[in-house]
């Protein structure tokens, strides 16, 4: 398995460090690198890459640009593309999820973070090619999570994202968190039943800090006021769950 992939980033230092450690990797091959949106575009249309890791903020076309651009373009496959930027607010996330985008990554983080997420968009997407649905239901379900305020580099919103797959799954694993839900979703993502719920409660309480109650509201169906205690683990857990059946 060889993952194509180009780099589009206007900081110099940054795209160095994502290129260094892309180039380390032997199931990825950089087809690409540039700072320049309009170049990135070129690059896609020429070099046909499985990936495109696409900085917001480009000279000459930024980000959202590059997804039109790339969603309208003729070419037989497109790539999958990581939109990374310095700005975390939901509309832009929302609207980049909205727009194609497979995952979103806030600045800073370090460079082998970025290579996982891409190893993991490639494989889910190759796996999702044989079941559309879920792709669907994947994306979704991490659009609600980044507009809840829980950044995509947390263990806790990969955490969050097994426990409420479980769930749908199997709703009667609410019923006990430490000793059901929590030891599968560790077992899944290869952590512990307490580095599970330390990493899931720390991410709603980041979250509910920053205070965004009608965004909250919106995603989750239901009035927030911030001034309340901040829902526990299992009640986010059902409730997004909630939202996901929405959908199904």
């Amino acid at each position: 398995m060889t993952i194509r992939v180009v780099v589009a980033e206007a900081n110099d230092e940054q795209r160095k460090a994502m290129v260094d450690a892309l180039l380390q990797e032997e199931n990825c091959v950089l087809a690409g690198t540039t700072g320049s949106g309009l170049a990135a575009l070129d690059l896609v249309r020429r070099m046909r890459p499985d990936v495109l890791v696409c900085s917001m903020q480009l000279p000459g076309m930024d980000g959202f640009d590059l997804l039109q651009e790339i969603a309208q373009s003729p070419l037989e496959s497109r790539p999958l593309v990581i939109i990374t930027s310095i700005i975390f607010r939901e509309d832009l996330v929302r609207r980049a999820f909205d727009m194609g985008a497979a995952d979103y990554m806030v600045k800073p983080f370090a460079a082998q973070l970025l290579v996982r997420r891409i190893r993991r968009v490639f494989l889910y997407e190759a796996y999702a090619a044989h079941t559309p649905s879920e792709n669907r239901m994947e994306r979704k379900l991490a659009g609600i999570l980044l507009q809840l305020g829980i950044p995509a580099h947390l263990s806790g919103y990969r955490f969050l994202q097994e426990a409420v797959r479980a769930t749908l799954r199997q709703p009667q694993l609410l019923d006990h968190l430490m000793h059901d839900l929590y030891p599968r979703v560790a077992q899944s993502c290869h952590s512990t039943t307490c580095g599970v719920e330390r990493s899931i409660r720390e991410a709603i309480t980041l979250a509910w800090e920053r205070g965004r109650p009608e965004e909250t509201s919106k995603v989750l169906g239901r009035n927030v006021n911030p001034y309340y205690e901040k829902p526990t683990s299992g009640e986010l857990i059902a409730l997004v769950a909630e939202k996901m059946r929405a959908y199904m």
